[in-house]
């Protein structure tokens, strides 16, 4: 399949120009100009094997390579509206040459896999745990990017428990709600100023990935559980969908390239 044809599809599937964020969405480095049997090349270059992960760094560019990938589709891309102004200098420098010197393209989807209906980070979250008559959660810039429902009445701790073990992760509970939840809201990532908007539904459980002090505080204050999941672990779900979704359309292999951060 060519590079071009892909970064269409997906374009389309993702709704990468509809939605407004501040990671720059798509593709991001084109390859490196050649066109073997590894290298992406250009926009008509082959892509045979298709690498997904979470972030951007050198190990999971590295491991890309060593899996014989010509793209990696990454949720955290290169470039962000809040940094500085791109200089190729230092880390930059380093991840942008092995790139385009290995011929890997790659392509970023930030808020456009977290909201997802289908491939999203949210959706898959909501999944997860078990959530039934989904509603749209998490208001950001005008859209909703999580996920509200019902769930089953069930032990906190026992969410917590499928979580850990489905996420390989180590939940952070705050437990100042009811022992056993019956409403969940997710999102994904880094976002526990979704739990004013919780709060204000009624919700018995909020479920976001990274921990945060200051809103704790708000936690108990208001009488909610929280569960922190882990922004990494959190985040894996939606790159894993995407990479399923891309083998089923497409006959692509692909490869989930797992680089944790602990955070």
């Amino acid at each position: 399949m060519r590079l071009c044809e892909l970064v269409g599809y997906l374009d389309d599937y993702l709704r990468i120009r509809e939605i407004k964020d501040t990671c720059v969405n798509g593709l991001e480095v084109q390859g490196g100009g050649r066109n073997d049997s590894r290298r992406a090349g250009g926009e008509d270059g082959e892509i045979r094997k298709v690498a997904l992960a979470v972030d951007c760094n050198l190990e999971t560019f590295k491991a890309a390579r060593r899996e014989g990938a010509q793209m990696l589709i990454v949720h955290h891309g290169l470039f962000w509206e809040k940094l500085p102004p791109v200089r190729l200098v230092g880390p930059m420098y380093e991840r942008v040459k092995f790139l385009l010197d290995n011929g890997i393209a790659l392509y970023a989807a930030h808020l456009p896999i977290d909201m997802h209906p289908h491939v999203g980070n949210n959706i898959e979250l909501a999944r997860l745990i078990g959530l039934s008559e989904e509603v749209a959660f998490g208001e950001y810039h005008g859209v909703f990017i999580g996920v509200a429902g019902k769930v089953t009445p069930t032990p906190l701790a026992d969410i917590a428990a499928r979580l850990n073990e489905r996420l390989n992760t180590q939940c952070r509970v705050l437990e100042f709600g009811p022992a056993i939840v019956r409403t969940v809201a997710v999102c994904s990532g880094r976002a526990p100023e979704m739990m004013a908007e919780a709060y204000s539904k009624g919700i018995d459980l909020y479920v976001t990935g990274e921990t945060s002090h200051e809103w704790s505080g708000y936690a108990e204050d208001a009488g909610m559980n929280v569960i922190f999941a882990g922004h990494w672990a959190t985040e894996t779900l939606g790159v894993k969908a995407l990479g399923r979704h891309i083998s089923q359309k497409f006959g692509l292999e692909t490869v989930f390239i797992p680089h944790p951060t602990g955070l």
